[in-house]
């Protein structure tokens, strides 16, 4: 009987430790699920639940209410398609079929209604729900990404604007970072370049351009990105047009740190604007040539006027002593006239020669030597050169213009007599003085032409270097002259000022930059003996008789065989005739009838190794070697040049024809 109490107390204990395990555990329970509710609620994206095979909503976290705008329970129960977006319904249709299937799935993107009738956007990852081995249920979350959307819209937007901007800009435009890789070029780059747009972004100029062309983008890029400032240049490339030209500007890309990140680049196409500055050239030339010609007509005259009268002399029997000291008189004056032809020819044909270093004092001689043509004798003229004068680089025949250009506008500021003055010295200029005239600071030679004349009225001393601005009558002159001189100065990297009163005359003050380039050595002149000949044939070809005469004369008396033709038809019959005693042709190329260029085309048919001296004094023929001959011979030549010029063609002659003999032989 004592053992029935001492049981029950057993059971007793044991069911309320049972009791207080299963109070805990449902404490614990409840602890987990107090922090699986607080995790959905502090949770940033929306966590559902879906029946599997109806697709009804089953849970729904409380941040759905907070992006939609529904509440929770107006939606569980219902298929959750009716909340997607009808576009995307195909979508999420096959993703739940997948999931149901047992398949695997990638997030994907939906849109979902909410209760103001507009779509958010949202990044979906699902999972399936696994009960004895069998999908029964989805569990998955939505990050709502709607704000991610807009800003990826407004970037398209953005792009897209920026792509029309870019592709509206008419010049070839460009952007490239730090490592000169493409990052984005317009539809004018692409049309010159003729490349498509895949075959550019994501290069380098490497890729795209040849060596050096690659090498000077290279370092226009370099300099930018490291002055952090930007850079114009004019710039030459090759197109089907021949050459296209382009006025560059290159402007560093800076981060919000100021750091240089990339170039931005844009090309303007002045090609057409060079051209017309060519073309204006060319005709201040013409009316500056005008100012001349009346000095030169009297100077001809004063040339020939003792060749005639030596001439005339010498027909009769003159002592030896006095007939050589009438062809010295003869040489000198022919050669005076044939100096101031080619200092006509060269200032009319406008030929850019190449920049090169230049000495002022020379200049400004050569400079004084055709004022001689231009002054009357009621102006005096005045030079002071101070010693040690910087050299400058510049093309010299534009050199030429720019001071004949101010030299003529003094003249005619003078009509009535005046003083002109050359001058030029040494200068340093300050960055500050550069700044105000568009220049780089540094060592100057600052060449000033003043006057004595009526002086410029302030009213219009701003508009004076303006195209076609002119004060003189109609007719009188272009208004081209001053624009010229300022387009010249400025493409030589100079500028210029002037200093002007009415009634105490003007003074024009240019300032070109020193250079530390030594002047290009002149060859010496050394007296050649006179090449003889051993009976080899020559044919001259001229229009002229005189010359014919003179050239066959001087050629025979030192042992040359000699033919001549007043035309190229004529001279084809003679080659066809004597062409095996014909070493060399001499023919002038600006003939009557068949020219000069047409012979040598047909006598190098005959005969392919036919030497042919070309010979010209026409300005029109810039490049004679261009029309097939071996030699060139300008128009007026004396007997030494003559007989140099015929002995290397012979020379030529004799070695291809010893070559042909040697070959007939084997």
């Amino acid at each position: 009987m004592e053992s029935q109490p001492e049981e029950s107390q057993t059971k007793d204990t044991r069911f309320s430790t049972e009791i207080v395990a299963r109070q805990a555990a449902e404490e614990a329970l409840r602890e987990i699920e107090e922090n699986h509710r607080l995790l959905l609620q502090v949770t940033p994206n929306v966590v559902y639940g879906l029946d599997i095979p109806s697709g009804a909503i089953t849970f729904l976290n409380p941040l759905f209410e907070s992006i939609t705008g529904w509440a929770v329970d107006d939606w569980l129960g219902k298929a959750f398609v009716e909340l997607v977006h009808p576009d995307d319904i195909p979508r999420a249709m096959n993703v739940f079929q997948r999931i149901c299937d047992g398949k695997t799935t990638e997030p994907h993107e939906l849109r979902v209604l909410c209760k103001d009738g507009h779509y958010v956007g949202g990044d979906f990852t699902s999972v399936p729900k696994i009960k004895e081995g069998r999908v029964c249920g989805i569990l998955g979350i939505s990050r709502n990404i709607t704000e991610r959307q807009q800003l990826e819209t407004a970037l398209r937007k953005s792009n897209y604007t920026q792509r029309a901007i870019l592709d509206g800009i008419p010049d070839p435009a460009w952007m490239k970072n730090a490592e000169g890789v493409f990052l984005a070029v317009n539809r004018a780059w692409i049309c010159f370049i003729g490349k498509d747009e895949a075959a550019v972004i994501g290069k380098t100029g490497s890729e795209i351009f040849d060596p050096a062309t690659s090498a000077k983008l290279c370092q226009q890029d370099r300099a930018v990105l490291e002055s952090r400032q930007p850079l114009r240049i004019e710039e030459c490339f090759p197109s089907p047009q021949g050459h296209t030209y382009f006025d560059t500007v290159l402007t560093p890309l800076l981060n919000e740190a100021g750091e240089a990140v990339g170039v931005i680049g844009i090309a303007r196409d002045i090609t057409e604007r060079k051209h017309m500055g060519d073309q204006f050239l060319r005709n201040q030339r013409m009316e500056s040539i005008g100012s001349l010609a009346s000095g030169i007509t009297h100077d001809l005259n004063n040339i020939l006027g003792p060749i005639m009268m030596a001439a005339s002399v010498l027909r009769e029997n003159m002592p030896k002593q006095t007939s050589e000291e009438l062809i010295s008189i003869i040489q000198e004056a022919a050669q005076r006239g044939a100096d101031v032809v080619s200092q006509v020819l060269t200032f009319a044909r406008g030929t850019k020669g190449e920049r090169k270093p230049v000495e002022p004092r020379f200049l400004i001689r050569q400079v004084e030597h055709i004022l001689k043509e231009i002054l009357p004798k009621s102006i005096t003229f005045t030079s002071t050169l101070s010693e040690g004068l910087w050299n400058v680089t510049g093309d010299l025949t534009q050199l030429h213009q720019v001071f004949v250009n101010l030299c003529v506008n003094a003249r005619d500021a003078m009509p009535h007599g005046g003083t002109l003055r050359l001058s030029a010295k040494n200068c340093d200029i300050n960055p500050s003085a550069a700044k105000t005239h568009g220049a780089k600071p540094g060592r100057y030679v600052r060449i000033v032409v003043a006057d004595s004349g009526i002086g410029i009225p302030k009213e219009i001393l701003g508009k004076i270097f303006d195209p076609f601005f002119t004060t003189k009558e109609v007719g009188k002159g272009t208004g081209l002259g001053l624009s010229t001189v300022l387009g010249i100065v400025k493409s030589h990297g100079g500028f210029v000022t002037i200093d002007s009163k009415v009634g105490k005359g003007s003074k024009f003050n240019v300032f070109f930059p020193a250079t530390e380039a030594p002047l290009l050595p002149a060859k010496p002149k050394r007296k050649s003996p006179l090449h003889s000949g051993a009976g080899e044939g020559i044919l001259i070809v001229d229009d002229e008789p005189s010359i014919c005469k003179m050239a066959g004369t001087i050629l025979a008396e030192m042992g040359y065989h000699i033919l001549s033709a007043p035309s190229g038809r004529e001279a084809l019959e003679i080659y066809q005739q004597q062409g095996s005693a014909i070493h060399a042709v001499l023919t002038d190329l600006a003939m009557p009838g068949m020219d000069g260029p047409a012979l040598i085309r047909a006598l190098k048919e005959m005969n392919p190794t036919t030497v042919v001296i070309a010979s010209t004094g026409h300005s029109s023929y810039k490049e004679p070697f261009a029309h097939g001959g071996e030699f060139f011979l300008a128009k007026p030549y004396n007997a030494e040049q003559l007989l140099t010029t015929v002995h290397q063609a012979v020379c030529k002659a004799a070695r291809q024809r010893k070559l042909r003999k040697g070959q007939v032989e084997r």
